[in-house]
């Protein structure tokens, strides 16, 4: 059989109550069928798997309030993991994860878990954002800038009693029809990972561009309110200009002080405090230099450490991939005589050494490594993203530290070389100028410091002006591409939905000359020819077909992304003759036979085909209302 990606089985489902287990039973894949009478409990059971495999139930029926919680043995894309879930206070209740086989998990009471929470957080990630990466699926944002959730994903995949009959998706309140557009285009396959971070980073560029452009407007009103020069290269200009001019002036005063007897103007600024001045410039002049050098050290080093880990999880997936492909080739005679094996009956033993081989247990300590590597990856990131924002403050602070620096030491060196015995007027003019143009430059240089806020800001819009325009028509590109594959998808649902149509029983005229079928996620309904409105139990096998045309559609085309998973909760809902239901569960069964590609489908029918009930398909007894699925005798109070 082969898999596909992704795929979402249920091995086992346990419940427990009262420190007893109130069901326990095995699945397989392909068909399973729980049949029982009405009121035997298997909605409840349903309601049991949806719950587990994460989805939300907001009530529960009598019987299930009574249990303590729900655990299952579940594979995802062929690895096994056991998930318990407490089933008090059901709405946002964690998820306990074992990576691992049932039989493993219940040997160990500790080790090897992990709790994941339904509401994901800056500091924690969420069963469902952990349960996506194992099954291979891009972590979603609807246009509302809300995350896809299993809960969402499951709401197509679980056929439920109490949504509505012409409900497409899983009724339930507060209901966006962006997310259900957006969960039917993932789970079709029509989801393209690049279009929709396109999409979500194309929103992002437009609102930044919005920002900065704000920013550059009110930057340029203040600047002109207080009859500032805007242009940066004026300024410099003008910054070099009166820099020459004071260089200038400072060669002609020491000429002339050179000339004069040595004495100290007291009159001149205290030497002590411009080199008290100095050391101070100097000192934080240092300490940002080695900051800088430091932060450019970590910001280095966090960038191999993310590399190191990408590479780690590259040669994880290398490996994974090798031991699945390696393991397809048997081994057919002895390594030392190279004489013929014997196959043996048990295929879980060795057959060199007849001991039992663990097949999960690798598959699982690979999974939960590549969980663990993920989740170290983006929180290096975050940090990396923090100490690059700190560097680059750090470096933009270096140059006016440095101005100030140069012309403390200026200062300095004048006061320590200065030596006058007299000054006339026009050496006093020159010291009055000097002092002008002192004041100037520092004036100038808060004034270019002010203004490359604005030229940065300048700078930015230019930038997400230009990367918004390329975006825009990428994005365009891939959505021309998207539609042909929604069509192909539509395509191949019609094809096997109108094949059930024309094999139903003659009870509906409109089903033995339908033309097409349509499917529309955001008004959550279906039609068939445009119509919807039909007879409640035509209805339900029209649903019926929908849904599980989805499953089947899945099945041949590889870039869905429907789970090949299926659970249908009562085939004959809503008053449906049995011979009616009998003949839709033999065409499931048929249908499901011709596929070399795993899947599972779960239903419930309190009217088994004859020809099916007793058989390999049915999971359990046939359950009463005196033989509940939940088998409470051992229970304690």
């Amino acid at each position: 059989m082969t898999l596909l990606p992704p795929s979402l089985f249920l091995n086992r489902l346990v419940v427990v109550a009262g420190g007893a287990i109130v069901y326990d039973e095995a699945f397989r894949k392909g068909v399973n069928i729980i049949r029982g009478s009405n009121g035997s409990g298997k909605s409840t059971i349903c309601d049991f798997i949806f719950y587990i495999l994460g989805g939300e139930v907001k009530s529960w029926k009598p019987e299930a309030e009574r249990c303590d919680y729900v655990m299952a043995e579940v594979l995802f894309n062929s690895n096994p993991v056991t998930m318990r879930r407490q089933v008090a206070g059901a709405s946002g209740n964690s998820m306990h994860v074992f990576w691992g086989s049932y039989e493993a998990a219940k040997a160990s009471a500790i080790e090897g878990w992990q709790i994941f929470s339904f509401r994901r957080s800056a500091q924690r990630e969420s069963f469902s954002q952990a349960a996506f990466r194992a099954l291979g699926l891009p972590e979603v944002k609807s246009d509302l800038d809300s995350n896809i959730t299993m809960h969402q994903l499951l709401r197509l995949a679980y056929v439920d009693q109490l949504s509505p009959v012409d409900s497409l998706m899983r009724h339930e309140e507060f209901d966006p029809a962006l997310i259900r557009t957006t969960v039917g285009e993932m789970l079709l396959g029509v989801y393209d990972d690049s279009l929709y971070t396109d999409e979500l980073k194309y929103r992002s560029l437009q609102r930044d561009l919005e920002e900065v452009t704000r920013e550059v407007d009110n930057l340029i009103k203040i600047f002109g309110d207080v009859e500032q020069e805007i242009d940066f290269g004026k300024i410099q200009a003008e910054i070099a200009e009166t820099k020459q001019q004071y260089d200038k002036l400072s060669v002609a005063l020491t000429r002339i002080e050179q000339a004069d007897e040595p004495e100290v103007s007291g009159a001149l600024p205290s030497l002590e405090e411009l080199q008290k001045k100095l050391m101070e410039q100097r000192r934080l002049w240092t300490e940002t230099k080695n900051r800088t050098q430091r932060q450019e050290f970590e910001v280095t080093d966090s960038r191999e450490f993310i590399s190191s880990l990408e590479k780690r999880l590259a040669a994880l997936d290398e490996s994974i991939a090798t031991r699945q492909a390696v393991g397809e080739f048997p081994l057919t005679h002895c390594p030392q005589c190279l004489a013929p094996l014997v196959p043996l009956e048990d295929e879980r033993r060795c057959i060199l050494c007849h001991q039992p081989i663990e097949q999960d247990a690798g598959k699982s300590q690979a999974l939960r490594m590549r969980q663990e590597l993920a989740v170290q990856i983006k929180e290096s990131t975050a940090l990396l993203d923090e100490k690059e924002r700190h560097l680059t403050e750090l470096r933009r602070s270096l140059p006016g530290i440095q101005q100030v620096l140069q012309m403390s030491e200026a200062r300095f060196q004048e006061a320590a070389n200065r030596v006058r015995s007299k000054r006339d007027e026009s050496i006093d003019a020159m010291f009055v100028k000097k002092g002008f143009l002192e004041s100037r430059l520092e004036t100038l240089q808060k004034q270019a410091k002010s203004l490359s806020v604005l030229q940065d800001a300048r700078n930015r819009k230019a930038r997400l002006t230009s990367e918004t325009q390329e975006l825009g028509i990428s994005i365009h590109q891939k959505r021309q591409k998207q539609l042909a594959r929604l069509a192909e998808a539509q395509e191949r649902i019609q094809a096997y939905t109108l094949a059930f149509l024309k094999r139903d029983l003659p009870r509906e005229p409109g089903f033995q000359v339908a033309q097409s079928v349509g499917l529309d996620f955001a008004r959550n309904t279906f039609d068939v020819d445009g119509r919807n409105h039909f007879a409640a139990s035509s209805t339900v096998y029209l649903k019926n077909s929908i849904h599980f045309s989805i499953l089947f559609a899945s099945l041949d085309v590889p870039f869905f992304r429907y789970p090949r998973f299926h659970l249908c909760d009562n085939i004959e809902d809503k008053g449906m003759e049995e011979g009616r239901s009998h003949n839709f569960q033999r065409l499931v069964v048929e249908t499901a036979a011709k596929f070399e590609v795993e899947h599972q489908i779960i239903f419930t029918t309190s009217k088994i085909a004859p020809d099916l009930n007793n058989t390999e398909l049915c999971i359990g007894p046939e359950y009463s209302l005196e033989h509940h699925t939940l088998d409470f005798s051992n229970a304690g109070a």
